[in-house]
């Protein structure tokens, strides 16, 4: 057995947390085995990243769009625990490069509750496979995409093909979106509760999008935009941010919370975060916000102070 060089070993410490066993095993020359015998003898371990409102924030603008070996690569992230995220954050419209989807991301593309997918999976209904992941002692469910789409065309009447985004799995089968037209047609007939149309009305007075709406009151985008055109609702009008709810957002910043949280918490669409968040960003008032949200000291600002700094950030 060939002992580990001084030079092996420095290799060794300085890589051990950015390479995995097996590239660091092509690198120093040493087998798999040796190199995580080595690494406990060390007591050298990899410490788990806290993922950062910068590394969401580049996994929404693009998934989809690069590939998942380029995003684990430029975020130094594995594929596994990109999968991981993308379910926590329950990001929907995943395009391309997934080759499998958990039960809660598909529960997210097709508008259906988790629990309703869990249920077709242990009735042998919906092929998948239980793994194990090192964050959930439970283990998740992979579904491949090919798997799903059997599924969905054996078991037509337990979908809604109109409320599953146009390529949002893919390949997306062509009979798919003759079901979506035949659903539509449905739709449009389909008359509206009172219930429903006052539901519209609070929604989009919140300054909730088309999509986030279709996706609350179960109807296409489609047909929201059709009723807001005859109930003469126009553009989404923002509303205007009040410091209490800039003092939530950065409290729950803080507390390592995701946009999707705090949107939830005050009852804004989580578009509406995101992007007051990346204005208040590029204005330059994100860090003084950030230092100084909650902060007993400073005290209660008075109306005057509190008004102009309104208008200067536009809160």
């Amino acid at each position: 057995m060939k002992t580990w060089s001084n030079e092996q070993v420095e290799i060794l410490k300085k890589s051990y947390e950015n390479l995995t066993p097996t590239e660091l095993s092509r690198l120093i020359g040493k087998t798999k085995k040796a190199i995580i015998n080595k690494a406990y003898l060390l007591g050298i371990s990899k410490e788990k990243r806290r993922w950062t409102d910068m590394e969401d924030e580049y996994l929404n603008l693009n998934i989809g769009t690069l590939s998942i070996n380029h995003i684990c690569k430029r975020l130094n992230r594995t594929k596994l625990g990109v999968y991981q995220r993308l379910e926590v954050l329950g990001i929907n419209g995943v395009k391309d490069n997934i080759e499998f989807l958990t039960a809660r991301m598909l529960s997210k593309l097709i508008n259906k509750d988790c629990k309703t997918v869990l249920n077709w999976i242990k009735n042998e209904k919906l092929i998948a496979k239980k793994v194990k992941v090192t964050n959930n002692k439970n283990g998740i469910y992979k579904i491949m995409i090919e798997d799903f789409w059997e599924f969905a065309y054996s078991n037509k009447n337990l979908l809604k093909f109109g409320l599953i985004g146009k390529n949002s799995i893919v390949p997306e089968p062509e009979w798919v979106e003759v079901e979506r037209r035949k659903e539509s047609d449905i739709i449009n007939f389909k008359r509206w509760t009172e219930k429903e149309i006052e539901y519209l009305k609070t929604l989009f007075k919140n300054g909730y999008s088309d999509e986030s709406i279709s996706r609350l009151i179960k109807k296409s985008i489609p047909a929201i935009k059709s009723k807001r055109h005859l109930l003469q609702l126009g553009k989404t009008i923002p509303i205007k941010w009040e410091r209490k709810e800039i003092d939530i957002v950065f409290d729950m910043i803080k507390k390592g919370k995701n946009y999707r949280l705090i949107a939830e918490e005050l009852g804004r669409d989580y578009s509406g975060v995101r992007a007051k968040i990346l204005r208040m960003k590029n204005n330059g008032t994100y860090e003084y916000f950030y230092n100084n949200a909650g902060n007993k000291k400073m005290g209660r600002m008075n109306d005057v102070d509190a008004n102009e700094l309104n208008e200067l950030f536009d809160i």
